[in-house]
């Protein structure tokens, strides 16, 4: 059975060219049935050589049927692709399908595989060659993985080394001040091969060994490294986050003369995750901050812990926090010479969502806290200069598998101390952690994120280069402008026809996937003209809005096959700056939509 939806009668008979191919995207999950949609457009007068023809299919932030707020359909722009589009092109020199192009975005970030379930990342020279090397905790297959960075911005090959039962978290400590630190691992699953802490060394050129196991008494998760003793030597401290007896505390590994010795506890609040070292007066040893992320009384709270010399603790001062806090980076954030602190909230409900900041005030206070709303389920933040103004600013990263999660979140600090001008990032499935680092040597911060899912575009590391504006891309970091891909390419084209004034194309658009394979729920298709061609760089302030002359763009719902005529609608458009009246060959006067 056709359902077909008439928008307006057309005349005529269109007759397609088609290409059979398999409709499923390789290595991509299969989903719905194919289903076939015929989406056709004339205009007043006949098709143009002076103009460029586009469809732009948006498909992130789609309104649903009846909402008024559509995206702008940019085809040129810094800003066009940032919403997940899909495009056609076309120039009305010719008629045939080898005309009909698709502009592909090649910015999208580079993944590289390591182990199963990361759930940690750092960064640091492991090999002694000056370049950033990356090692991640995987959890679900016990081990780490060690990723050489080479002189063309890629990393080689992971090489992966079996450490305990989940390992969550990672350290570098120096042991025996050697050339190259230790490597500490936190195995945080309850069992024989949990509850401890793995060692290994590193024999300079980024070749590890496992060279003992700490026993913990309970499970372990943050690690951090910093002299707690004031004996002028690194110790190691791990949050102990099992709610029982011999958890909810922070151990304290004094060294001496190479080794561990026996722990120094402190008892702080319910589940503590995420430890960082602080420094909270002028002596000389370090102080800790700690998470407690249980959500209920004793958790949902930062605790900052004064050190007594000894590698043991005092409650300083408690803040409470939203439900479930997590992520947390330690940096001077404000125009003191203070500690400040960033976190957020990992639960995917009101009143979670959320990143605060606690800012010093510069004489051993703090002012009221920030409180910002972030996407879904945000597991990390991390602090740095991403525009190189001299402020730090933050990125957040968002691990909810849904439609405002799997990205990182970009805030820059403004002028007056505030944290703004978002961008959202997509990368792969799960995201868990990031680190920022410079990938490719021009003295700007990069951005490496793990993705824990164990699935598509799981297991693997997102890479970001940034340009030094406080913009991230990925390492090909160009539009396939010039030179766009035919759309005989594409798994999602079935046919098109071009007549003396009207355009017609089939498609399947249960095919189309965002970057972490997911099906959108619907999308909004807008035909447009551009005059300028399709390259923006030798127009980038002419964005393409005054040349949608359509108004009225097709709302299409991805329960595809228009199962019910309202899953299908019309939506009025909100642009103003359209010239009037347009030139025939762009005056759209009739469209419809058909479903096979």
């Amino acid at each position: 059975m056709r359902i077909i939806i008439w928008i307006a009668l057309l005349a005529g008979i269109t007759v397609f060219t088609s290409c059979a191919r398999d409709k499923t995207p390789a290595g991509e999950p299969t989903k719905l049935e194919p289903v076939e949609i015929e989406l056709s457009f004339t205009v007043e007068g006949e098709i143009s050589p002076d103009y460029f023809y586009f469809f732009v299919f948006n498909f992130t932030n789609s309104p649903n049927t009846g909402e008024e707020y559509r995206p702008l359909p940019l085809v040129s722009g810094p800003e066009r692709g940032t919403r997940w589009e899909r495009y056609i092109v076309f120039n009305g020199e010719s008629r045939t399908e080898e005309n009909i192009k698709t502009l592909t975005k090649s910015d999208t970030p580079t993944f590289t595989a390591v182990g199963a379930g990361p759930k940690h990342i750092l960064s640091t020279d492991v090999n002694g060659d000056g370049l950033p090397d990356v090692i991640t905790a995987n959890s679900l297959d016990d081990t780490v993985s060690v990723l050489l960075l080479g002189t063309a911005g890629r990393f080689s090959e992971h090489v992966d080394y079996e450490v305990g039962d989940e390992p969550v978290a990672l350290a570098l400590l120096d042991l025996t001040e050697a050339d190259e630190p230790e490597l500490a691992v936190s195995n945080g699953a309850d069992s024989e091969e949990g509850n401890s802490i793995s060692l290994l060394s590193n024999d300079g050129t980024g070749v590890f060994s496992l060279i003992s196991t700490v026993e913990l008494p309970a499970q372990p998760y943050g690690l951090a490294v910093g002299d707690f003793t004031g004996d002028g030597t690194d110790d190691l401290a791990v949050a102990l986050f099992t709610d029982s007896e011999e958890g909810n505390r922070v151990a304290v590994f004094p060294v001496a003369e190479g080794e561990l010795g026996e722990p120094v506890y402190t008892e702080v609040g319910v589940n503590p995750t995420f430890i960082a070292v602080t420094s909270l007066n002028d002596d000389d040893v370090d102080d800790l901050v700690v998470l407690n992320s249980f959500n209920g009384e004793g958790g949902n709270s930062l605790m900052l812990l004064a050190a007594a010399g000894d590698g043991s603790f005092t409650v300083e001062q408690t803040f409470e926090t939203d439900p479930v806090p997590s992520g947390l980076a330690v940096a001077r954030l404000n125009a003191d010479e203070d500690d400040d602190y960033a976190f957020t909230s990992a639960f995917n409900d009101d009143p979670g969502n959320t990143l605060t900041v606690i800012l010093s005030d510069g004489e051993g206070g703090f002012h009221a806290q920030e409180r910002m709303a972030v996407g879904h389920t945000p597991r990390d933040v991390i602090a740095g200069d991403l525009n190189e103004d001299g402020r730090l600013d933050l990125i957040v990263v968002e691990s909810a598998d849904d439609t405002e999660g799997n990205r990182i979140r970009r805030l820059l600090q403004n002028e007056f101390g505030g944290w703004g001008n978002a961008l959202a990032y997509e990368v792969g499935k799960e995201p868990y952690a990031g680190v920022l680092l410079d990938l490719n040597s021009d003295d700007h911060l990069d951005c490496a994120v793990v993705n824990s899912a164990n699935d598509i575009l799981g297991n693997s590391i997102a890479l970001f280069t940034g340009d030094g504006t406080g913009d991230f891309q990925g390492t090909v970091t160009f539009w396939t402008d010039e030179e766009p891909d035919p759309i005989t390419t594409q798994v999602w084209y079935l046919g098109s026809s071009i007549t003396r004034n009207r355009f017609s194309i089939l498609l399947d658009p249960r095919t189309f996937y965002n970057l972490n394979g997911v099906q959108p729920d619907n999308f909004i298709v807008d035909f447009m003209t551009f005059d300028t061609g399709i390259d923006w760089m030798t127009n980038p302030e002419d964005y393409g809005r005054e040349y949608d002359w359509l108004h009225i763009p097709l709302v299409v719902c991805e329960d595809v096959g228009f199962e019910a005529n309202e899953d299908q609608d019309q939506l009025e458009g909100d642009i103003e700056d359209a010239p009037n009246p347009p030139p025939a060959a762009a005056n759209i006067v009739d469209w419809y939509a058909e479903v096979r």
